[in-house]
């Protein structure tokens, strides 16, 4: 895939868009997407190492869909995490992301990640086809490079 936006990648209307986003995220689908390897060894790490743990994702703002995937990150990681905040397919993540002091960031979205890095975190953005851009972030390939920038254990 080449592009993160469904209208484009799919040739389809705003409407449809928004319609076959929600369909997806009321199925069960992302209730059992397994965590990235790396992540999935990392993450646990960085958590008994003190790092806490707030998801914010642009799925939409259901509240179901946001409860079935705090469950879902807390079985994938074996961890509580602090928060999952939703917010919609579109709407920005800036102001979520100025709530919180300067901290860590990660995202596969360059938009989000700059964002981030707008509000003064460390971010640091997950190279993917779709994310080719410039920003003021840190691009990394996976979660054992973030561990080695933020002086986690390896």
């Amino acid at each position: 895939i080449r592009t993160y936006c469904v209208k484009t990648a799919l040739g389809i209307s705003e409407t449809e868009t928004r319609a076959l986003l929600k369909e997806f995220y009321a199925t069960e689908v992302m209730d059992n997407q397994p965590a990235e390897d790396c992540a999935a060894d990392v993450l646990p790490r960085l958590y008994r190492a003190g790092y806490r743990f707030v998801a914010i994702t642009a799925c939409g703002t259901d509240e179901a869909f946001r409860k079935r995937r705090w469950r879902a990150l807390e079985q994938a990681f074996g961890f509580p995490w602090e928060d999952v905040i939703t917010v919609n397919w579109v709407e920005p993540k800036k102001p979520h992301l100025a709530k919180f002091e300067p901290t860590v960031w990660v995202e596969d979205n360059a938009t989000h990640a700059q964002d981030g890095a707008d509000v003064g975190h460390d971010t640091y953005l997950i190279d993917r086809a779709y994310n080719r851009v410039d920003g003021s972030f840190t691009r990394v390939t996976n979660w054992f490079e973030i561990c080695e920038f933020i002086g986690g254990e390896k």
